[in-house]
């Protein structure tokens, strides 16, 4: 729910100050809410409606209208009106911060953004819900609750500490993966699995870097199809870009705001580079000074504990200010994708291409919209449903069956919700849904 600062209750022209302010983010936000439905069903005009079209081109773009939006048929002038500072101000200090914290990229990053992403984003996720870990449990419990019926197949389905180092073209179909021990790199030692298809599920220069290793072999044995789908494969990975992302775990309240100002997530975007003095003169934890070309939105969950007499636990992504070195507990460095600039052309080079495709790829940048781990499982599972349509395909043309067969031996199987967790709910209720219904079910965008 929307609140006001505290320092809103130190004086009455203060509270008016915040009210007002207040008011001219409710009509932001609904302004925003009626340009996401418009995008979401291309009834954008055609000064907001290029797929080009960045997040600081719409701001400057719409803000300039709403400072003068009618005109005055006698006279012919367009009279001021505040609504464009308030616009301005509002995508500068609300949608910025938010949407650097939600991608973890730098403040240019999201103006540089197209702005249909970050449109569709808004209308996709009004009103649904968010799961998060339940009391008691760690993102190492669900990893392994996962794991667990793939693990449970034989000892060789699930591998650990162990390094894949190339793929190769197997003769009469299939791919041998090189496998060695990553505790032991010097090792020369090399093991070989051979398989039907490969889902890559890793960073995009690391999945590069194995597909042009496959290109080589597919070109020793004359694959020249295949070749030219891994080479669109290719193409598409070279346009994706990270950013380094820092996630800190710490107990220091000093990064904090005021007490009555703190919410369960606090996030703090400088103003300007070097705006920020140390705290700590003798950091042990990294973190992003803000310089002219990278200014990131520093974002710190709060983490109560379940007894009273607990202590928070404070995690601080991107860090922008030193965090004590004595109040840090774990520190991680990982990589995010960017938000591809150009979807339309670069996301169908990222599919299998072919219902009897080698390689798959899984990934936040494979789905639509921006880079996140709902794009992790929604990319999975479109992976899933590629190779059973590959499978479907066999049985029908190869094996002679008929597809009322394959939809016996499809729907005689009872299948269970994941984990017992009825995934439907995060989609809403049934306004939410019909909220999300579009005429044009293409997905390029989200």
């Amino acid at each position: 729910m929307p609140s006001l600062p505290s320092e809103a209750f130190t004086g009455p022209l203060r509270l008016a100050r915040a009210l007002m302010k207040l008011f001219g983010i409710a009509l932001c936000y609904l302004l925003l809410i009626a340009l996401s439905f418009a995008a979401w069903h291309d009834f954008l005009p055609p000064s907001l409606s290029s797929t080009t079209l960045t997040v600081r081109e719409f701001t400057i773009n719409l803000s300039s209208f709403l400072s003068h939006p009618i005109r005055i048929p006698v006279i012919g002038l367009y009279p001021w009106t505040p609504l464009g500072n308030v616009f301005e101000d509002f995508m500068g200090t609300i949608v910025l911060p938010l949407f650097s914290a939600v991608g973890t990229m730098t403040a240019a990053d999201v103006w540089a953004m197209p702005v249909r992403l970050l449109l569709e984003y808004v209308h996709t996720t009004l009103g649904t819900s968010h799961y998060h870990l339940g009391d008691g449990f760690s993102s190492a419990d669900v990893a392994r609750l996962l794991a667990a019926p793939v693990k449970d197949q034989g000892p060789d389905y699930v591998r650990l500490k162990t390094e894949v180092v190339g793929l190769e073209y197997a003769l009469g179909g299939g791919v041998r993966i090189k496998l060695r021990p990553a505790e032991d790199l010097k090792t020369t030692a090399e093991e070989t699995l051979r398989v039907e298809k490969v889902v890559l599920a890793t960073q995009a220069s690391v999945s590069g870097r194995l597909l042009r290793n496959l290109d080589k072999s597919l070109k020793h044995w004359e694959e020249e199809k295949e070749r030219r789908r891994i080479g669109k494969m290719v193409q598409g990975l070279q346009t994706v870009k990270y950013r380094e992302t820092i996630v800190v775990n710490h107990t220091d309240a000093s990064i904090l705001p005021p007490l009555g100002d703190r919410r369960d997530i606090n996030l703090y975007l400088p103003l300007e580079p070097y705006s920020l003095p140390e705290i700590h003169s003798s950091p042990s934890s990294p973190y992003f000074k803000p310089t002219s070309d990278s200014i990131y939105a520093m974002a710190t969950q709060i983490i109560y504990p379940k007894s009273s007499d607990g202590q928070p636990v404070l995690q601080t992504t991107n860090p922008v200010i030193s965090i004590g070195s004595k109040r840090v507990l774990r520190v991680s460095k990982l990589e995010r994708a960017l938000a591809i600039s150009n979807p339309h052309e670069t996301l169908p080079l990222l599919q299998p291409h072919s219902l009897n495709a080698l390689i798959y790829l899984a990934g936040s940048y494979v789905y639509p919209g921006i880079p996140l781990l709902e794009g992790c499982v929604g990319s999975a599972k479109d992976v899933v449903k590629s190779i059973l349509e590959g499978e479907r395909y066999h049985i029908e043309t190869e094996l002679g069956e008929s597809p009322d067969m394959w939809d016996k031996m499809k729907h005689g199987r009872k299948i269970e919700p994941v984990g017992g967790i009825d995934w439907q709910v995060g989609r809403g209720g049934l306004i939410m849904r019909a909220w999300r219904w579009r005429w044009n079910t293409e997905r390029t965008w989200s």
